[in-house]
């Protein structure tokens, strides 16, 4: 895991995990999905099947374009993967700083 997913995804768990827990996703391997180039990435030995959606948050690429950050979890709870979509589909310009996300409030 690069340095800017590690503090991408530790930003996002920060409401659901606490520090002890995060620290134990640092150096996990994680696969960059096949997205068009907007930086999400999945952690490996994530439950396969349905995720559920635990965190969004929006910020903008350094381009201006508005980005929606997701964090999805596996059936077990962990961390799954981290959704990046720029809302004109072009490929992510740097990953966001964790100081910029503004977390929308969550669904249900």
């Amino acid at each position: 895991m690069s340095e800017a997913e590690w503090r991408l995804l530790n930003c996002l768990l920060v409401d659901i995990m606490d520090c002890e827990e995060r620290v134990k996703f640092r150096d996990v391997e994680v696969v960059t999905m096949n997205d068009g180039g907007m930086g999400s990435f999945a952690l490996r030995g994530a439950c396969p099947g349905l995720k559920k959606l635990a965190v969004e948050a929006m910020s903008k690429d350094s381009d201006g374009t508005e980005l929606l950050i997701s964090l999805f979890c596996d059936c077990s709870g962990k961390p799954a993967e981290v959704d990046i979509w720029k809302v004109d589909f072009s490929p992510l310009c740097v990953f966001p700083d964790p100081e910029t996300l503004k977390f929308l409030p969550p669904i249900g």
